[in-house]
């Protein structure tokens, strides 16, 4: 189970902290500032415990390696300063370490910028990690729906990292997407699209919807990470995300 900041004695450190700060901006104005607002508490309860605090976070999608100005954090660095009420350093250059004094707070330029970020680059994983003395993460708004990207991401680091996966009973199901799929599907509806149009439809097939287990025991062939199942307590999380292809199928996509 995930620890919360405020069941952990996190105090004198230099935490680094990862935000979802990725706020709409148009002509160079926030529309929305609410993830700002959300991190606030979490903010001062770290600086009220002296911790010194590095932010990352990413703001839209740039490719990957390239600095683009449109989707510099500086200004939400600015905008966040204002509403905490305490000062906040910018840094465009932080990858190969940044020098922070106690009870400050330092905002990385947008995490997107780094080649290798999307690819999980051990490199660039291990120099971010080398930044603080302990991670918190306070980014569930590109966390919390469990998709399945982000379920195989999660249950394999748990299995490198831990070497164990818990399996409780659980009907929740989460649904691959082959990138075949989404291209037949493209060219199934630009030869059908008299009997298509209008209307919206699902792409991939029936067969690719998985439960957790499955996806533990895939994790597992690969990693050889150890599963204890756990017959007599139920997930928690027992969101569903199966996804019906027959829609699509019943036309003749195959």
């Amino acid at each position: 189970m995930l620890k919360s900041i405020k069941n952990v004695d996190i105090e004198n450190k230099t935490v680094l902290l990862r935000l979802d700060l990725n706020v709409p901006i148009q002509d160079g104005k926030i529309q929305s500032d609410f993830r700002i607002i959300k991190s606030v508490p979490t903010i001062l309860h770290l600086l009220k415990k002296n911790n010194s605090i590095i932010i990352l976070s990413h703001l839209g999608r740039p490719n990957e390696g390239k600095i683009i100005p449109s989707f510099s954090l500086k200004k939400i660095s600015q905008h966040l300063s204002k509403k905490l009420g305490h000062e906040i350093e910018f840094i465009e250059n932080w990858v190969d370490g940044i020098k922070i004094e106690k009870n400050r707070i330092i905002m990385c330029e947008n995490v997107r910028f780094q080649k290798g970020e999307r690819a999980n680059d051990k490199i660039l994983s291990k120099k971010i990690a080398s930044l603080g003395d302990i991670f918190v993460f306070d980014a569930f708004g590109v966390s919390h729906r469990l998709r399945m990207d982000l379920l195989i991401n999660d249950l394999a680091y748990k299995a490198v990292t831990d070497g164990c996966l818990v399996i409780y009973q659980s009907p929740a199901m989460r649904t691959f997407i082959h990138v075949r799929d989404m291209a037949m599907s493209f060219l199934f509806a630009i030869v059908n699209s008299d009997k298509m149009s209008g209307e919206v439809y699902n792409c991939g097939s029936n067969d690719l919807n998985y439960s957790k287990r499955d996806v533990c025991e895939m994790i597992k062939d690969k990693t050889g990470c150890y599963i204890h199942y756990n017959d007599f307590d139920y997930d928690k999380d027992n969101r569903d995300y199966e996804v019906s292809y027959d829609k699509l199928h019943d036309l003749g996509y195959d």
